[in-house]
């Protein structure tokens, strides 16, 4: 057994005549060992600690800052052991160290904040390597702004944690405001680097410690403050998102499209922002047609009214969809009921109907990329009959 594992390395090692590993502070130590083992220049060698790797065949990138998987065995002492055994054996060592994004000013104060805490090497701790500067400063504007928070202080005169939270999204909302609208500063795009162009909300980026404290979304006033000053936005992992009124008008249109046997699904459908019906109409069909499903048949009425006909208009697009979700893609059955409806209209004269038009589009968007990705729609075909779908 160990003559064919032997025999088999051998033949690897001649196969790969170069190695790359990536992201080396991931590696846990049973990878570490096949690498070496496979850049060693002596086959006969079966310890992995002893491997003197062939000269120019292992080449390592990696970021011990970054070690984020100790509990899959991949931590920073592994990295810093393998990194001191090939300097040991002749590697040469590179710092990546240039910042292609930052400006001077950022980096100064990156370096003086984490050097004097990485000042040493040590098994489980790198040694700080201070970046340093590729462009210029713009000389039109700071690169570092420190935001003062305008209410940290509570009744007795102490600055305290919750006053602090509930006085900054207002503060940070109003310096966007200010950096798109007053401010004249530029900032460079990727695209075109050479070029300085005014900043946009989409330029502008908040980070969250955490999205949520104790049961509360922090995320929320924040986003209130955004729309408050009509600044466009993309929330990315938070709650708030999902308890918009757009998406929740969404969400139940799905839900009765799915499910129209569901009555109170179907009210929500339809009181909801979408389809707009009042409370009368649909009180008014409940009363006399008995029901707000989509597949029932109106009574005969001598002369129905214009509410009641809405109504069986808005039933009619449901049963609509409903009969047709399982051969087209969720995303174009949301475009479906939108142009059905006309619900862009309606919804772009909200006081951020910008923002939930583009919050609209962000589902669709999911939506096509999830069904890419898993190959088939959210919802399966029914052994049942149109009345009584069957969520997958």
């Amino acid at each position: 057994m160990i003559a064919a594992l032997s025999t088999a390395r051998g033949a690897l090692g001649e196969r790969y005549r170069h190695i790359f590993v990536d992201e080396f502070q991931d590696t846990d130590p049973l990878q570490a060992e096949i690498l070496l083992l496979l850049s060693s220049a002596s086959p006969a060698e079966s310890d992995w600690q002893k491997i003197r790797p062939r000269p120019g065949k292992l080449f390592i990138v990696g970021d011990p800052k970054q070690s984020i998987y100790r509990f899959r065995r991949a931590d920073v002492a592994l990295y810093q052991d393998v990194k001191q055994m090939l300097l040991k054996r002749g590697a040469a060592l590179e710092n990546l160290t240039v910042s292609f994004r930052a400006t001077p000013q950022i980096q100064g104060a990156v370096n003086a904040a984490f050097a004097p805490l990485m000042a040493e090497e040590s098994r489980t701790q790198p040694v700080y390597a201070p970046l340093t500067p590729f462009r210029p400063a713009p000389t039109s504007q700071p690169s570092l702004v420190v935001l003062p928070v305008p209410e940290p202080y509570g009744d007795f005169g102490r600055a305290i944690d919750f006053k602090i939270d509930t006085s900054l999204p207002e503060a940070i909302g109003a310096y966007a405001r200010w950096l798109v609208v007053e401010s004249g500063w530029t900032v460079t795009e990727r695209e075109a680097p050479e070029v300085r162009v005014p900043i946009r909300p989409r330029h502008i980026c908040i980070l969250f410690r955490r999205m949520n404290s104790f049961g509360r979304d922090v995320t929320r006033p924040y986003l209130r403050a955004l729309e408050a000053r009509h600044l466009p936005h993309v929330l990315v992992k938070g709650g708030s998102f999902n308890e918009r009124e757009e998406v929740v008008a969404i969400r139940n249109l799905l839900g009765a499209i799915e499910r129209p046997d569901d009555e109170l699904l179907v009210f929500a459908a339809l009181r909801g922002p979408i389809f707009a019906l009042s409370d009368g109409a649909l009180l008014e069909f409940r009363e006399t047609q008995g029901s707000l499903h989509p597949f029932r048949k109106l009574k005969d009425v001598p002369k129905p009214t214009e509410s009641v006909l809405e109504v069986s208009r808005a039933l009619e697009v449901i049963k609509e969809l409903h009969r047709g979700r399982n051969r087209r893609p969720i995303a174009e059955t949301l475009a479906m009921l939108l142009a059905k409806t006309r619900a862009h209209a309606g919804i772009a004269i909200w006081p951020t109907g910008e923002q939930a038009l583009a919050n609209i589009m962000r589902i669709m968007d999911q939506a096509r990329r999830y069904e890419a990705r898993s190959g088939a729609t959210s919802w399966t075909q029914s052994d049942n009959s149109p009345d009584f779908p069957r969520r997958c």
